[in-house]
């Protein structure tokens, strides 16, 4: 992620890439250069879907995108306690992780959640029977938590003062204590 790239004064962004022994041998996959304001990257909105979703506050969620492992699923309940239910009506479960990349800068964490009725075919498994610890940068930001254990259908927690890795990224690990670990987005706001 690169924030305040400018066009030159032809209006175009002029872009080189060399191999590191100069060959000029380099590759790219892809580019995607999305208009910002100076000084900060867009907001990073992620639902555990797979399409976009556009929030009943008028927020852009993009679908599910640089994770590794776990699984999606749908719930057919209602969640209450929440003006916008559909945003809670998926989840990613199981052992799994994001890497998500982000400029250099402290960031703000927002990870939702919902008390989700599914047994992922487990007709023994309860919520209680979820609890998990989740790491940024394999620093403990939740440990030993079990989102309906608050008695509420949808729970969100925020956190600050956190900072890309050596790659650029925010590593969100979700590990399973007990059953298995979830989330249904992710919100990554700088700070």
């Amino acid at each position: 992620m690169f924030p305040d790239l400018a066009p030159a004064e032809d209006g175009k962004l002029h872009l080189v890439f060399s191999s590191s022994d100069g060959s000029g041998k380099a590759m790219v996959s892809a580019l995607e250069v999305l208009p910002g304001v100076r000084g900060r990257i867009r907001p990073i909105r992620i639902l555990a879907r797979q399409t976009p979703y556009y929030s009943n506050d008028s927020q852009w969620w993009s679908p599910d995108a640089y994770f590794k492992g776990g699984q999606l699923a749908t719930d057919t309940v209602a969640f209450a306690g929440t003006d916008d239910p559909e945003l809670y009506e998926s989840h990613r479960w199981g052992n799994f992780s994001y890497a998500i990349p982000v400029a250099p800068g402290k960031y703000k964490l927002a990870l939702y959640f919902s008390a989700d009725s599914t047994t992922h075919g487990n007709p023994d498994s309860q919520q209680a029977d979820q609890v998990f610890n989740v790491f940024c940068n394999h620093r403990a930001i939740l440990q030993n938590f079990t989102p309906g254990a608050a008695g509420k259908d949808v729970v969100v927690r925020r956190f600050s003062d956190l900072e890309p890795d050596a790659q650029g990224k925010l590593t969100l690990e979700f590990v399973p204590i007990k059953g298995y670990a979830t989330v249904t987005g992710i919100e990554i706001l700088p700070q």
